[in-house]
């Protein structure tokens, strides 16, 4: 009999979570439809021009319930290529059925997604430390996901945060450039 109650919440907060999320491709208009206006106060002008998702155009943060949404746009009313969901109360974790619905919400029909190998371009470790890297990595539930129809979406460590980005988005990403070796 706890079945049901506990397999009714599932379905219910899936469908409930797959309501609140940005979609990919979705203009300025339209996410202020979905949440409301975007936030202006002098914290988030601030963190959208000192930390913008991408280098060029814009960055809108919404805030839903108990989300954090940021949207990156490329042009004026264009379609949002970047989203970063994050939780702000209560467990900042997202729970597996969360990023479930908020992956779902964000593919087009007939497209899927599927697991990346573990990169990460800024590390330094090599060999046994890069495959326990990976493994810890793993073991902290941060995953590399591709769509068939070219966007990818990143969970960070412990589930805090998901970003989804389309191929524009990820053509002008600044990509981290080596070190030079110092000259001893």
């Amino acid at each position: 009999m706890r079945k049901i109650p506990f397999l009714l919440s599932i379905v219910a907060s899936i469908s409930l979570c797959s309501q609140a999320v940005a979609r990919i491709g979705e203009n300025e208009g339209e996410c202020t439809a979905r949440y409301g206006t975007p936030q202006t106060g002098s914290w988030e002008r601030n963190e959208n021009k000192k930390t913008p998702l991408l280098p060029t155009g814009y960055t809108k943060t919404y805030f839903y319930d108990d989300w954090k949404i940021r949207v990156h746009f490329l042009e004026f009313n264009g379609p949002a290529v970047k989203l970063t969901f994050a939780k702000r109360k209560g467990s900042v974790i997202m729970k597996e059925e969360e990023v479930a619905a908020i992956l779902k919400a964000n593919t087009q029909p007939g497209c899927t997604w599927a697991a990346l190998p573990y990169e990460n371009p800024k590390s330094p470790n090599t060999g046994l430390a890069k495959a326990a890297e990976e493994f810890m990595a793993g073991a902290m539930h941060a995953k590399r996901l591709k769509c068939s129809n070219g966007n990818t979406a990143e969970i960070a460590l412990q589930r805090t945060m998901l970003t989804i980005e389309t191929p524009e988005a990820q053509a002008i990403e600044p990509k981290p450039t080596p070190k030079p070796v110092p000259q001893f």
